[in-house]
C-alpha cells in the first residue's frame, strides 16, 4: 500500500551542496564522521607501515608479512571503530568484523593452498587464485547468511504467497540490475586495463599493479562512506525527512572527496616511498614511482563516484550510474586509454590516463544527477502496488 508522500516543501537545488550548517547536524554526527576518517587513514598507514617493519628490517617473507600487516590493520581498525567511532552500535559492528575476518582468512588460506600447493594438492598458480576467489565469495555469502538470520528468519519462515507476487519481483529487478551492471561494467574496465597493461612487459604489469593495489586500499574509505551514504539517504527519505537526506548527501561528498583529496596529495609528493614498500625490482619500482602521482589523481574522481553512487542508491536511482558507468568507461575511458597507451605510445602511463579521464567523465556525471535528483521532491521506494 502506498503512503502519502510526507516531504517538506520542495528546495532549491542550490541547496543541496550546501555545507550544513553546525545547528543544522548534530556534534556527535561530525565527530563520528571524523573519528571514521581518522580510523580509515589509519588504517592503511599500518598496513604499509607493519609490511614495511617486517620486510625491510626483519626480512620476513613478503607472504607472511602481508598476512601479519593485514590482521594487525584489521584488529586496530576494528577496536578503534568498536570503542571509539561506532560505541553505541557495538553489536552490529562485532557481527560486520567478524563476517569479514572469516572471509578474509578463508580467502587467504585458499589462495596459499591453491596457489603454491599445499597437502597435497598441486599448484595452480593463477588459477588457483581465481577458484580461491570464487570460493571466498560463496564463504562470505554463506557467512552474512548465517549471521543475518535471525533477523531474516521471521520474514522468510513460512514461506508466503504473496512473497512471490509479479509485482515487486519485477520493481526489486528494475532496482537491483542496473546496480549489478554498473558493478560489472567497472570491473571488466579496470580488469581489461590490466590485460592491456601485460602487454607493455612484466615491469610495467607489475608498476600498475602497484599502484592499483595502493589506490585500492585508499578507495576502502569512500566506499565505506558511499555505503554508509546510501543507507541514511534511504532512512531519511523514508521518513520523509528530505533536507537531512540532503545533508547526509553534501556530509558523505565532503568526507569521502576530502579524505581522498589528502591521500592524492600524499601520493603526489612522495611515490618513491610506497613504490619501494611493494617492491625491490628496480624496473618494477621505476614504473610504480611515475604511476602513483596518476593513481592519486586518480582516486579523487574514484572516490567521488563512489560516494555520489551510494548517495543515488539510497534515493532509489540506480540507473544512473550504470548509464554514467557506460558512458564514462567504455565510450571515454577505454578510448582514451587505447589512444594514448598504443596511439600515443605513451605505455602503461597512457593506459592510466584514459583511466583518470573515465573516472572524471564518471563522477562529473554523478554529481551532477545528485544534484538535480536531491534538488527536487524525493519520495520513498515503493516495492508493493496497490491492489486493483
Amino acid at each position: 500500500m502506498d503512503l502519502p508522500d510526507a516531504s517538506p516543501p520542495r528546495e532549491s537545488h542550490r541547496a543541496v551542496f550546501r555545507i550544513p550548517r553546525l545547528g543544522e547536524v548534530s556534534r556527535e554526527d561530525w565527530q563520528q564522521l571524523l573519528r571514521f576518517c581518522v580510523v580509515g587513514t589509519s588504517g592503511v598507514a599500518v598496513n604499509l607501515a607493519v609490511f614495511s617493519v617486517l620486510v625491510k628490517r626483519w626480512d620476513v617473507h613478503h607472504m607472511a608479512a602481508a598476512t601479519i600487516s593485514f590482521i594487525v590493520a584489521w584488529t586496530t581498525n576494528f577496536w578503534l571503530n568498536k570503542h571509539w567511532t561506532f560505541r553505541k552500535h557495538g553489536l552490529s559492528l562485532v557481527q560486520q568484523g567478524a563476517r569479514n575476518l572469516v572471509v578474509s582468512l578463508v580467502a587467504l588460506g585458499l589462495n596459499l593452498v591453491l596457489v603454491f600447493g599445499r597437502f597435497g594438492i598441486p599448484a595452480m598458480g593463477s588459477s588457483g587464485s581465481a577458484l580461491s576467489s570464487t570460493i571466498g565469495r560463496f564463504a562470505m555469502y554463506g557467512v552474512l547468511l548465517l549471521l543475518a538470520w535471525p533477523r531474516l528468519r521471521p520474514l522468510l519462515v513460512p514461506a508466503r504467497r504473496e512473497s512471490f507476487a509479479p509485482g515487486p519481483v519485477w520493481r526489486t529487478l528494475q532496482i537491483g540490475l542496473p546496480a549489478g551492471v554498473q558493478s560489472s561494467i567497472e570491473y571488466a574496465t579496470f580488469a581489461g586495463i590490466s590485460v592491456l597493461a601485460g602487454w607493455f612487459g612484466a615491469e610495467a604489469m607489475g608498476g600498475h599493479q602497484v599502484a592499483l593495489n595502493l589506490s585500492s586500499l585508499t578507495f576502502m574509505v569512500p566506499a565505506g562512506v558511499g555505503a554508509a551514504a546510501s543507507v541514511l539517504v534511504g532512512h531519511a527519505i523514508g521518513e520523509g525527512d528530505s533536507r537531512h537526506a540532503r545533508r547526509v548527501a553534501a556530509s558523505a561528498v565532503l568526507v569521502g572527496v576530502g579524505f581522498m583529496a589528502i591521500c592524492a596529495l600524499v601520493m603526489l609528493l612522495a611515490p618513491s616511498p610506497f613504490a619501494h614498500l611493494y617492491t625491490s625490482v628496480p624496473g618494477v619500482t621505476a614504473v610504480a614511482v611515475v604511476l602513483i602521482p596518476i593513481a592519486g589523481i586518480f582516486q579523487v574522481f574514484d572516490g567521488m563516484q563512489a560516494v555520489c553512487g551510494g548517495i543515488l542508491r539510497g534515493a532509489g536511482d540506480t540507473v544512473a550510474a550504470m548509464v554514467a558507468n557506460v558512458f564514462g568507461f567504455w565510450l571515454i575511458g577505454t578510448p582514451v586509454s587505447l589512444w594514448l597507451g598504443f596511439g600515443a605510445k605513451l605505455g602503461v602511463v597512457g593506459l592510466w590516463w584514459g583511466f583518470v579521464a573515465g573516472l572524471v567523465a564518471v563522477s562529473t556525471f554523478l554529481l551532477v544527477r545528485v544534484r538535480v535528483r536531491l534538488g527536487g521532491t524525493l519520495e520513498r521506494v515503493r516495492i508493493e502496488t496497490h491492489a486493483h
